[in-house]
């Protein structure tokens, strides 16, 4: 039986826990290394939040923030685990073209594992090489994963 993307994406894509003052916040991030680094939005860090990873296996990590670029809204962060981590592989937008079908991963609020689909329609250069699409995003989102289908 063949995988869904979906299914063959999900173990790369963990949870991020937020904690600001009392308030833990669910999003999303994607791993790019298999010893622990982690790309996300850089919105998701900001403000001196506690920062907690938490894998499809269950297992959960605090995270430490290694850089944050606000302009162009990405963040790194790294988690110390002692096995060999899924990850996911990046390609550069360049490779992208209007019209081409993308899914969108995320955990929406109460909802983790989201998916949405929607079209490439178009890249600009504002703030570096920024692609607009059409897929749904919500809060949970943030952090995600863009990948072309």
């Amino acid at each position: 039986m063949e995988a869904s993307v979906s299914s063959c994406t999900a173990p790369s894509l963990p949870s991020l826990f937020l904690r600001r003052k009392v308030l833990w916040t669910t999003r999303t991030g994607f791993i790019i290394t298999d010893d622990g680094d982690i790309i996300t939005n850089a919105q998701v860090v900001q403000g001196g939040c506690r920062v907690q990873v938490e894998l499809k296996s269950g297992d959960r990590f605090d995270a430490t923030i290694r850089r944050v670029d606000e302009e162009v809204n990405i963040a790194l962060i790294h988690i110390n685990s002692s096995m060999k981590l899924p990850i996911l592989r990046l390609c550069t937008s360049t490779a992208v073209r209007s019209g081409q079908s993308v899914l969108a991963f995320g955990n929406s609020p109460s909802m983790n594992g989201t998916v949405t689909m929607g079209i490439v329609s178009g890249r600009r250069s504002l703030r570096g090489n920024m692609i607009q699409h059409s897929a749904v995003i919500t809060g949970g989102f943030l952090g995600g994963h863009l990948l072309l289908w």
